[in-house]
């Protein structure tokens, strides 16, 4: 995943520029609850019209890990392309526009102002895996929980993560979107991760590249964000058939080779339909009405990015879109942003967003594993994601948001 020297302007170029948002577009706050209504309607629960992804260059979600698509490269970005650190001066606003405004949509869910009703819960109660794995020097416990965070490849660096595995953080898990942590560009001699690393199989040509699995992994993180047509590295764009094809080869391979890894599907940028489009392909005779029975493709879970303020769109949303697919979820990117609109969410809301996801994801049997975006500390790594949903400042040192994140979204007193 080595980015070429021209990749590097193409991304200086698409990093920097704005396109317009849509006009009068209307604040939603990181509230604990928007809407009045006690009954929403499945439409009131649908996002905001995306921007086509056919035609945009970024989405503000992923890392960026590959070359020019669709020449399908699975190289490390090297420490010399790494672009130069940035610093900033209080809360800067984003460079980088956002394509798509709520990630996930949903045709089904239905919420009220106390949260989602227990009839859109269709999967039965599930646990989070842990494992004791190594990887050279570094090595990963057996903490149980929910929480994890996403560190960008492009950090080099993987000492910093080190500081969110602790005693008493409710933080147990983490990814960098590649097959193992350090693939020969993120280093950390002597440092221990005590939580556990899963892995990604970020697009269709990975499973068999050069790079060996984290030891001892459970759980195995699917392609990212393949709906998304993009120049910028952040996904390798598949049509649905064309990826249910390849991924019913790999699955099988995969589960033969470690028959008790728990597979997580691939993660949409925005588009739903091309997620039920993939299922249905890779398990036309069933439906997630059970589950997708017996299907030896299905995966274990469902995985989801959803951007959105408002706590009860959230809530709403993410429990349509688990009864929409009938498995288990796992939220591995969410934020209190919503890409386009203005103005931006302050620190205040964003923590108060924090708490009152994180208490929601935390009761939901059905929800495996989530992950806030928003860890780094070159702001270009953010991804067009507001800085006041930052885990870590530009030094490394963990914000309050950071703290309030390991001390399971509750505010530090």
């Amino acid at each position: 995943m080595r980015l070429f020297p021209e990749l590097l302007i193409t991304l200086v170029f698409v990093i920097s520029f704005r396109p317009p948002s849509a006009a009068h577009r209307i604040k939603r706050g990181c509230k604990a609850s928007q809407s009045s209504i006690t009954d929403i309607g499945a439409e009131s629960l649908l996002a905001e019209p995306p921007v086509n992804s056919a035609s945009s260059d970024v989405t503000g979600l992923a890392v960026v890990q590959t070359s020019v698509v669709p020449s399908l490269t699975d190289k490390v970005i090297r420490p010399s392309d790494l672009p130069v650190s940035i610093t900033y001066d209080g809360v800067p606003t984003s460079t980088t526009a956002g394509t798509s405004n709520d990630t996930v949509t949903s045709t089904s869910a239905t919420t009220t102002t106390n949260g989602v009703s227990s009839n859109d819960i269709v999967s039965p109660s599930v646990s989070p895996t842990t494992s004791g794995t190594t990887d050279g020097s570094a090595s990963t416990g057996n903490k149980i929980g929910k929480a994890g965070v996403g560190w960008p490849v492009q950090e080099v660096d993987a000492a910093p993560v080190a500081q969110y595995f602790t005693s008493e953080s409710a933080v147990s898990w983490w990814f960098n979107w590649n097959k193992n942590w350090n693939q020969g560009v993120m280093t950390s001699d002597g440092v221990s991760f005590d939580g556990e690393f899963v892995p990604m199989i970020f697009g269709p040509t990975y499973l068999d590249n050069d790079d060996t699995f984290q030891e001892g992994f459970t759980e195995l993180m699917g392609y990212n964000e393949p709906d998304l047509k993009s120049t910028t590295g952040v996904s390798v764009y598949l049509e649905p058939a064309q990826a249910a094809e390849t991924w019913k080869t790999q699955i099988v391979k995969v589960r033969q080779q470690y028959p008790d890894v728990k597979i997580h599907s691939p993660v949409m940028a925005s588009n739903k339909t091309w997620l039920l489009e993939f299922f249905k392909s890779i398990c036309p005779d069933d439906s997630a009405s059970d589950g997708w029975g017996n299907c030896q493709y299905k995966p274990d879970y469902v995985s989801a990015h959803l951007y959105t303020t408002d706590v009860e769109y959230f809530k709403g949303t993410l429990a349509g879109f688990q009864k929409d697919f009938g498995l288990p979820l796992v939220l591995s990117e969410f934020a209190c942003y919503k890409f386009g609109e203005d103005p931006h969410p302050s620190l205040e809301e964003v923590s108060t967003f924090m708490q009152d996801t994180m208490e929601w994801l935390d009761q939901k049997d059905w929800v495996v594993k989530y992950a806030w975006f928003g860890n780094a500390r070159n702001s270009e790594y953010l991804f067009g994601v507001y800085e006041t949903n930052r885990l870590m400042d530009v030094s490394g040192a963990l914000t309050v948001l950071g703290k309030q994140y390991m001390n399971g979204g509750r505010t530090i007193s």
